[in-house]
């Protein structure tokens, strides 16, 4: 008898234990009592499913306060084998998901911490509570993986900047990461801002290297103030430590390229107008630029040694680099003009819009306005419309007296014919000695006429 009850209260206890078990690791209980407590801070969940054994599911979660407003609809968090896996210090999931949502936000512009502008902190405060003991690794994490990430559909607005923005799809297959490695299979990120797609990447030994390139575009509401039209570009590079071995780098579709290694670097324009890419009235286009085997200090110091042509309208200028930067030189009619681009980084400068600024050199007795009239519509100004005046104008914006009172010396590279005319230089200086030549005649001239009434 006292075998049967023995056995009766042990059975009774496996069964309530698998129960247990059951319950706590095989049914949404656990995630349906999370969801209970975090109602109390403003977070609602419904339809909420899963087990701690497999993952959690949400059918909507939303959540709301002065400064954010989430909703997300159909989330899943999938896993299998949690507890082994967190046991050897690894965290999987299989499948991250979100069907659709929408993502609210106003940014506040928070007051300075007291103790960032060198307040002392008071000693009576606890510092660092929750600082991790770094001295004892035992519960971190070795690994992390994610096989699957699926979110699709997602609004976000900026309420304080009143912008919106729309997430189609970001798709992540296969990506795992240890303290210093990492490596993905595909990353993909489409949206209203820009497309971008990656097939393989990794960082491993301190190299990072991309399988395929990166391909992607940038749409015009990624800045609706500066992009013109869609700008697709693409990008393999392989770097180790902070020096590229490998780099392939083509953008504005393919009319600038850059490609080479840690050695030496080739640059290519290809037909290439700012304007048609970048809203901006740039008037330097079609232009058709090479450099060749460029070393990382020639970039640096803005040596590139690049040979080519340009157009301002339909003056097509021969290029070639001097110290002082980038210069074409245009000849017509005995007369010589020359625009010097003084920079380091060709690209960068046409994408910077207004900041550009060109120095031109032109004949005897032109003004800035005079040379500009001639280049772009071989007229004297007098004789310009007022839409060319207008055209005229847009474009001296971006051209500045130069630095100095001596021209340019002509590029023997560039320049078959030798000028005819001495040119005139329009700096600050320049202008300041042709004043004061001009003064000093004018006090002589009066010196003399005081002479001839004195006898």
């Amino acid at each position: 008898m006292l075998k049967k009850v023995i056995i009766g209260i042990v059975a009774t206890c496996v069964i309530g234990f698998a129960i247990i078990v059951g319950v706590v690791f095989f049914s949404p209980l656990p995630f349906k009592a999370v969801a209970g407590i975090l109602a109390e801070q403003g977070v609602v969940m419904t339809g909420v499913g899963g087990s701690l054994n497999s993952g959690m599911s949400v059918e909507k979660f939303q959540f709301s306060n002065d400064k954010v407003n989430v909703e997300l609809n159909g989330a899943k968090i999938l896993w299998s084998n949690f507890f082994k896996n967190i046991g050897n210090k690894k965290f999987a999931v299989e499948l991250l998901e979100t069907q659709s949502g929408t993502i609210e936000f106003t940014v506040v512009k928070q007051e300075q911490n007291p103790t960032a502008q060198g307040a002392q902190p008071d000693p009576a405060t606890p510092q660092n509570e929750l600082a991790v003991d770094e001295t004892n690794p035992k519960n971190e994490l070795e690994e992390f993986i994610l096989d699957q990430v699926r979110i699709k559909n997602v609004l976000v607005r900026d309420l304080t900047r009143n912008k919106e923005y729309r997430l189609d799809d970001f798709t992540l297959d296969n990506f795992w990461a240890s303290k210093k490695e990492f490596s993905l299979e595909k990353l993909l990120v489409a949206s209203s801002q820009f497309d971008m797609i990656v097939k393989g990447a990794s960082f491993k030994n301190e190299v990072f290297q991309l399988t395929d390139p990166i391909k992607g575009t940038l749409k015009t509401a990624f800045s609706e103030e500066w992009i013109k039209s869609e700008i697709k570009f693409s990008v393999k590079v392989k770097m180790k430590g902070k020096m590229p071995e490998e780099v392939e780098v083509a953008i504005f579709n393919d009319k600038v390229k850059l490609n080479g290694g840690a050695q030496a670097l080739n640059f290519q324009t290809v037909d290439f107008s700012p304007s048609d890419f970048i809203k901006t009235a740039f008037p330097l286009k079609q232009l058709n630029l090479n450099a060749k085997q460029l070393s990382m200090i020639q970039v640096a110091s803005g040596q590139l040694g690049i040979e080519g042509t340009f157009k301002l309208v339909n003056s097509e200028f021969k290029v070639a680099t001097v110290p002082e930067g980038l210069q074409g030189i245009f000849e017509k009619n005995g007369k010589t003009y020359t625009i010097r681009l003084p920079m380091q980084n060709l690209l960068g400068a046409a994408m910077s819009g207004a900041a550009v600024k060109l120095e031109l050199w032109g004949s005897v007795g032109q003004e800035l306005q005079g040379d500009l009239a001639q280049l772009m519509f071989e007229k004297d100004f007098a004789q310009i419309s007022e839409e060319e005046k207008k055209q005229l104008e847009t474009s001296s914006v971006f051209f500045a007296s130069p630095v100095g009172v001596s021209a340019p010396t002509p590029v023997a590279q560039v320049s078959a014919v030798e000028p005819v005319a001495k040119e005139v230089n329009r700096s600050p200086a320049g202008m300041k000695t042709k004043k004061k030549a001009l003064g000093a005649k004018k006090s002589k001239k009066a010196a003399m006429k005081k002479s001839k009434k004195r006898k």
